[in-house]
């Protein structure tokens, strides 16, 4: 702010080049009101000013704003070039605005810049993905005359969010057919669909690369091996892995906690749950619901209730999910007064809540 007083006061934003850095510094600091503002001010603007102010409303998650702003700058006679394209193709894909894309797509294919410009072609990819069309997506990244690992990691992400986890490992294996080597997208994508499919064969081999790679160190990475190993009920593996690690956030002690929960292991859970506050990192909502469930599986009633206590601390009792986890711990304990204390606390009874008390 106290350059741009100084530009003002110098009479450089007139200046297009300065102007347009303008736009851009308040854009990046979110300041996309002020952006705009700048923006009308210049006596002139080109596709460089607009593009600044439209990637600065996209990756703020202001989509809608974006393309009202490139709708402006067609109307003003100016020609959309790739990085343009490039943003207008995320905008679309967040809001799912599939005619809206293949309109971009078409105009790309128009003026071939598909084949020349590899990040305009992982956009199309992208904005295909994210609206649900992952043949279309496939189909794009076939034609594409160069890929690379973010191509097919965008591809491979969008088979395993739609759980089509056999799709996702095929794409994998069409990756390395090709000399691509994977990011820690790819890894965390493939753990993901061999988590799923309990194909722990192909984790291991996963887990080994990773580690061959020096990318073991990822806590991304860490913690979808973790919950790897604890789908699959292999805890000692990933146990050896949460040890491994020098870094463990709240995410991390959840993967385990749940994965202990999950198999049974129920005191193994409890005493992860209070090993993560001696290490000074504190539980979150997933925390709390997933030792709750342990204290009622194993029918520890007395640390339920001492985790109750903290709940009320937290104030989250209100919550309707964690309400409902409070009372089916209750019910499972044979306590049913606690259980329908709680019940008759909630600030909503659902279908849930019913099923638990009855």
């Amino acid at each position: 702010k106290q350059i741009h007083n100084e530009i003002v006061k110098r009479g450089f934003l007139k200046d297009m080049v300065v102007g347009t850095a303008l736009v851009d510094m308040y854009a990046k600091c979110g300041m996309l009101k002020k952006a705009q503002e700048i923006l009308e001010e210049l006596p002139i603007r080109d596709v460089v000013s607009w593009c600044a102010l439209i990637a600065g409303y996209v990756e703020h998650g202001k989509a809608y704003e974006a393309l009202n702003c490139f709708e402006q700058m067609t109307s003003e006679g100016l020609s959309p070039d790739a990085i343009t394209f490039i943003f207008i193709l995320k905008g679309y894909g967040s809001i799912r605005a599939i005619d809206k894309g293949k309109e971009i797509h078409k105009e790309v294919v128009k003026r071939n810049l598909l084949g020349k410009d590899i990040v305009l072609g992982n956009a199309v990819v992208d904005m295909y993905v994210k609206c649900g069309k992952l043949t279309e997506a496939q189909e794009v990244l076939e034609e594409l005359h160069a890929r690379n690992v973010i191509s097919w990691s965008t591809l491979i992400a969008g088979y395993t969010d739609e759980e089509k986890f056999d799709e996702a490992l095929n794409l994998y294996e069409e990756m390395q057919i090709e000399g691509i080597s994977p990011n820690a997208i790819t890894f965390v994508c493939i753990l993901k669909a061999c988590s799923n499919l309990g194909s722990i064969e192909e984790g291991q081999c996963m887990h080994a690369k990773i580690v061959a790679i020096g990318m073991e160190k990822s806590i991304v990475l860490c913690n979808t091996l973790l919950d790897l190993y604890t789908k699959c009920d292999l805890l000692v593996d990933a146990r050896h892995v949460f040890e491994a690690m020098k870094i463990r956030t709240v995410v991390t002690w959840n993967v385990l906690i749940n994965g202990n929960a999950e198999h049974g292991h129920d005191k193994d859970a409890l005493d992860c749950f209070y090993r993560m506050s001696h290490f000074g990192v504190f539980p979150d909502f997933t925390t709390f619901n997933c030792t709750l469930k342990a204290c009622g599986n194993s029918g520890m009633i007395n640390e339920g209730r001492r985790i109750h206590i903290r709940v009320l601390k937290e104030g989250l009792e209100v919550d309707q999910v964690l309400g409902n986890v409070l009372v089916d711990m209750y019910a499972k304990c044979g306590s049913l007064l606690e259980a329908r204390k709680v019940f008759n606390k909630l600030p909503m009874q659902n279908l849930v809540s019913w099923n638990t008390i009855i």
